[in-house]
Order: C-alpha cells, then structure tokens, then sequence
C-alpha cells in the first residue's frame, strides 16, 4: 500500500455542503493520507422541500502509480424544511 496524494473532492449539489464550508468539512483529510491510514469528511445536509436527496462524494487522488476515484453516495430521506 502507498499513500494517497493530491487528493481533491468534487463539489457538492445542494442539499449537501462540506461542513464548516469547504473540503475537508471540519474533518480530518488533507490533499496526502498516508497509506493504511483513514480520516474524516463532515458533510452537512440542509434541504429545503420534503423528501429525499442523493448526491455522490467524489474523491480524486493519486496512488503512486495512476490517478483515481473514490465515490461514496450522500443521501438525506424524508427531510422536512
């Protein structure tokens, strides 16, 4: 295992925003995580209709021998306004 560099999210649609306004959301990533190492991304939902949501987290980064892709699905059910 390396470690991941140059890490970088793609932005978020709306309901969904980092937390505290910007990657890494008052988490803890950075744009380098060590290899065998995990850190936090604090994403907050803020919907205004009723109903679900879904968004993907896009994480791009490099691992030592190719870029790639990380995706988590972000999903908000039954929100109220």
């Amino acid at each position: 295992e390396v470690a991941a560099t140059s890490m970088s999210p793609a932005s978020l649609s709306a309901p969904f925003s980092y937390s505290g306004g910007g990657y890494p959301g008052g988490g803890t990533c950075g744009s380098t995580l060590s290899a065998n190492s995990s850190c936090t991304i604090i994403i907050e939902a803020a919907p205004n209709v009723v109903g679900s949501s879904s968004d993907t987290l896009s994480i791009n980064y490099f691992d030592g021998s190719s870029a790639q892709v990380l995706n988590y699905n972000v999903q908000v059910m039954g929100a109220n306004p």
